[in-house]
């Protein structure tokens, strides 16, 4: 089953709101914090076990990404334990912008490419 943690930086919200709403419509279950994380436990310790949990990650990408205390934390965890980062990159965001550590993994410039390779996994989880 595939299972999506969504990671960004506050001012990137709306995106990944719309990235999860877009998700939850093709059927892929997603873990993102305002919606998931229960305010009466350590939020580092939920961060740590949805990630354990998920089979991607997908990293909202703008000029502010990076100015995130939480997401290179996200990334490190999620590429520690081998899952599938996806950078989707906002306007305004090259390649050459962003950190070697988050060049290496797979890039989508556009909502459609996102949804259309979360489409082939879940018809791939049958």
């Amino acid at each position: 089953m595939t299972y999506v943690f969504i990671s960004y930086a506050r001012p990137n919200e709306a995106a990944a709101f719309n990235v999860y709403e877009a998700l939850k419509k093709i059927n892929v279950d997603c873990f993102i914090d305002k919606e998931s994380v229960k305010s009466d436990q350590d939020i580092t310790d939920q961060i740590q076990a949805h990630i354990d949990e998920c089979t991607h990650l997908v990293l909202i990408l703008s000029k502010t990404t990076m100015s995130s205390p939480w997401v290179p934390y996200e990334i490190g965890l999620a590429d520690g334990k081998q899952k599938d980062i996806i950078c989707y990159y906002t306007s305004g965001v090259t390649r050459s912008d962003l950190p070697d550590y988050i060049q290496q993994h797979r890039t989508v410039a556009s909502s459609e490419a996102l949804l259309r390779y979360f489409k082939q996994r879940v018809s791939a989880d049958g």
